[in-house]
């Protein structure tokens, strides 16, 4: 089940006025997410102990793969994470049902400024909602299994 906190009715991406504020939160990593990304680029991961997820690594407070252009290294392979933008994940719980909770980023420069949002971005989203849900709970149980060398 997704739920989505607050609708919005205008979004538009304005990186350039916030400097990518997206790209310094901390965002959360999937095995496929790893996987997309690939070996090609080394160590672009990190593994935290305490909460037991993979996280992107973060080089002078950003994402190690935002571009000096504030423009995404690997926007073709981003993490699903990103793709849910301009919604973050708020919450997800493990019940009869799983669910996950969307919030837009209000405080993004864009957000109710811009482009329409239509039926089919908000489909859209729901959609890559439920393709995070279905790899993280792949990427949990094998994290049970494996710990950190569920990525090997």
């Amino acid at each position: 089940m997704i739920t989505i906190d607050t609708q919005i009715s205008r979004w538009s991406c304005l990186f350039e006025e916030c400097h990518a504020r997206c790209c310094r939160r901390e965002i959360v990593l999937t095995l496929q997410d790893i996987k997309r990304i690939g070996k090609s680029y080394d160590d672009f991961y990190v593994f935290n102990e305490s909460d037991q997820n993979f996280y992107l690594k973060k080089e002078k407070n950003k994402c190690i793969f935002l571009k000096d252009d504030l423009t995404c290294k690997i926007n073709e392979v981003k993490p699903i994470v990103c793709r849910l933008l301009p919604f973050k994940i708020h919450s997800v719980q493990y019940t009869d049902e799983v669910a996950i909770r969307l919030s837009p980023l209000v405080e993004c420069p864009g957000y109710e400024k811009g482009m329409k949002v239509t039926e089919e971005f908000m489909d859209e989203i729901e959609k890559v909602a439920s393709i995070f849900l279905h790899e993280f709970q792949k990427t949990l149980n094998a994290v049970k299994e494996k710990g950190q060398k569920a990525v090997e």
